[in-house]
């Protein structure tokens, strides 16, 4: 039997000309789904664009350099 989805669309977040959306789809077999995720900073640095990616019940780390964005994304999922 396929996995159903229940999916829940987060309203865009809005700062002057910046936004980010976010769309959780969470399934029976606890995934989280990020899909086409665009974060831009108050000052237009661009951190994410079209980001997508599916996380699965195993432990993730978000590694990389200061000031790439691994904060702002793991709030954005929180």
């Amino acid at each position: 039997m396929p996995p159903s989805f229940q999916t829940a669309r987060l309203q865009p977040l809005h700062r002057g000309k910046h936004q980010a959306s976010l769309e959780v789809r969470m399934t029976n077999t606890s995934s989280l789904t990020l899909d086409s995720v665009t974060y831009a900073l108050p000052d237009g640095r661009l951190l994410f664009s079209n980001l997508t990616e599916r996380f699965d019940q195993r432990r993730t780390g978000l590694v990389g350099r200061n000031g790439v964005g691994k904060s702002i994304l793991a709030r954005l999922m929180a």
